[in-house]
């Protein structure tokens, strides 16, 4: 037999395992954090960023801002916002704080006026304020008072009025949104006002023109999708999850129970529930529900069956999402699943790393996970 050849990295993990440098701590801590199904390493640090003060009855909204814990919090009657550990001011009512221009924004309710907040600015009230964003440098909302509602833009009301406005957002230096007038819903991007429908949903930009869901009469089963001036096909059926993948517009269709996938011109029958739906490498990636529970789908491959599943997204060829068993959160990045937490917020990727928030009890961390291959 040929002599036995020892490679000096391996001669140096040995020589460091009988010295002592490497115990059987550092070796349970390797496994655990081994992905199994890519023979990577898994380096996840946690890093305690804030402690949610006793005196909070409950807390809504956690997400991160500069960093730092940014949450809508109450005490008593009181709600208000909380930056890391800065309390702003109280109102009867807060609703989805962001971060904006080194400020929270958000909408907040004082007896029956609501209007939004940046910062310590409060904007003019009005009955209801809905669909708050921050575009080109100023709050951007739809606001109602009695039966009129508008755009506001900063500080400038939109000159026209209409009995509903949803779907706001900005596209091409203008507010893009759906409105209703007397029965009848219709896209305005600036002043200029689309095609008309009985009713409308879902719209965003795609290659430069509104995308949506439209149908034509209340009694009217057939939903189709709006691209520009395009009607697509028609179905008999609630059609949703829209969106945009390789040119051309991907969703889904259901009809009683049933469930087909639609990518342009081609349709695929699914045996579940849809949603969160998008493409990834060139194969449908979504969320389904069988019954109860859920489970992500890539392709043909469905992954492990959860309670809940969040925030579904696409890194280093696998799926990423957060996902709950029990009362117990955690990340599923592929097959391979995180530390288990309280709750799990603001899952995202930046560079190579995974980085979300974590609750355990009162502690609130910011963990960053990273894959090294194994050298």
């Amino acid at each position: 037999m040929g002599k036995a050849v020892v490679s000096d990295t391996f001669a140096v993990f040995i020589q460091m395992v009988h010295t002592g440098r490497i115990t059987n701590e550092h070796l349970h801590a390797f496994m655990e954090n081994l992905d199994r199904t890519t023979g990577r390493v898994v380096r996840e640090a946690a890093r305690f960023i804030g402690l949610i003060p006793k005196a909070y009855d409950e807390v809504h909204d956690l997400t991160f801002a500069g960093g730092k814990p940014l949450y809508s919090a109450r005490r008593g009657d009181e709600w208000f916002v909380v930056h890391d550990t800065t309390e702003w001011k109280p109102y009867d009512e807060v609703w989805e704080p962001t971060f904006a221009g080194g400020k929270p924004l958000y909408s907040a309710r004082r007896g029956d006026e609501w209007f939004i907040v940046h910062g310590m600015t409060e904007g003019k009230p009005y009955d209801e304020v809905r669909h708050l964003t921050f575009a080109d440098g100023r709050p951007l909302y739809s606001a109602r008072r009695g039966l009129e509602c508008c755009v506001v833009h900063g500080t400038t009301e939109g000159e026209v009025s209409y009995h509903d406005v949803y779907d706001l957002t900005f596209a091409d230096g203008k507010p893009l949104y759906i409105a209703q007038r007397g029965g009848r819903c219709f896209v305005v991007h600036g002043e200029t006002e689309g095609k008309v429908y009985y009713e409308a949903h879902e719209l965003t930009l795609a290659d430069g023109k509104p995308l949506y869901i439209a149908r034509r009469a209340i009694r009217d089963d057939d939903w189709f999708v709006v691209h520009g001036e395009t009607e697509g096909k028609a179905y008999c059926g609630e059609v949703c999850e829209l969106t945009f993948a390789d040119g051309k517009p991907l969703y889904s269709v259901r009809r009683g129970d049933k469930w087909s996938i639609v990518h342009g011109t081609t349709k695929d029958e699914v045996c579940h529930e849809v949603r969160d739906l998008t493409l990834a490498e060139g194969r449908f990636l979504y969320s389904a529900r069988h019954g109860g529970v859920w489970c992500v789908v890539h392709g043909e491959i469905e992954g492990e069956e959860y309670n809940e599943v969040r925030d579904l997204t696409f890194a280093d060829g696998k799926p990423l999402y957060s996902a709950r068993r029990g009362d117990e959160w955690f990340i599923v990045h592929g097959t391979a699943e995180g530390k288990v937490y309280d709750g799990v917020f603001s899952l995202h990727v930046e560079g190579d790393a995974i980085v979300y928030g974590a609750r355990k009890g009162r502690k609130l961390y910011r963990v960053t996970r990273q894959l090294d291959h194994v050298a």
